[in-house]
């Protein structure tokens, strides 16, 4: 248990020093071209991935229980590959699947995050496994659509607000996509979001049926 701990907090270490880094340097260059507003987004990136950090100790409180290790650790993976590498190394636009990856990697995550939340939730009242699999695994399906839809949200609010191009309705060139082609990678992102949900959801469904894997023993293991 100790060797994982460590192994999150060296992962949790390497990428807030590497957005920390980030940041000095773009707000270094922002000041010394005296050139604010060039280097604004970047900056911003850089401090919203910082934030999104440290999102699992919050949640870890909120909910009075230590994420798992293995989850906690690809989390940050995540928050690393979407706004550093993503955004601020422009691997979306260099890495034509980038996205792609991303979501169907953050919908099997959140999918499994959900197994832990609803266990948390009802743990005090009933036993988990006392719920049918069947309704278990329809929450976590529903919680990470939920969270990809959200995202979408998020992504078009923020593309309104900052002039950004987060889903994509303009090329790299500045040309702006209409119709059909404005709407393809949103429901790109909506379509893997809901495969990777279900497989996630499966996954659980089975490990449950069956007694074992992951999602069994962690029901019983802290039951």
């Amino acid at each position: 248990m100790k060797k994982k701990r460590t192994a999150v907090t060296i992962v949790y270490g390497v990428c807030l020093l590497t957005f920390f880094v980030s940041l000095c340097v773009f707000t270094g260059k922002a000041v010394a071209a005296r050139d604010l507003a060039g280097h604004t987004l970047r900056i911003l990136q850089c401090l919203i991935g910082m934030m999104l950090l440290h999102i699992p100790p919050v949640l870890g409180k909120l909910l009075k229980t230590r994420l798992p290790a293995l989850l906690t650790c690809l989390y940050f993976f995540f928050i690393f590959g979407a706004v550093f590498l993503g955004e601020i190394c422009s691997f979306y636009y260099l890495l034509r699947y980038w996205d792609v990856f991303l979501h169907g990697f953050s919908s099997l995550m959140c999918a499994s995050f959900a197994f832990i939340l609803i266990f948390q939730l009802v743990r005090e009242k009933i036993d988990p496994l006392s719920l049918s699999p069947f309704t278990l695994c329809l929450f976590a399906f529903s919680f990470s659509l939920a969270v990809g839809t959200l995202w979408e949200i998020f992504e078009y609010t923020f593309d309104g607000i900052l002039g950004l191009n987060m889903q994509k309705f303009r090329l790299a060139d500045g040309t702006i996509l209409t119709g059909h082609d404005a709407l393809r990678d949103t429901m790109k992102d909506l379509i893997v979001d809901t495969a990777g949900s279900l497989i996630a959801a499966l996954i659980g469904y089975f490990s449950l049926r069956l007694k074992k894997g992951w999602v069994y023993e962690l029901y019983t293991r802290q039951s």
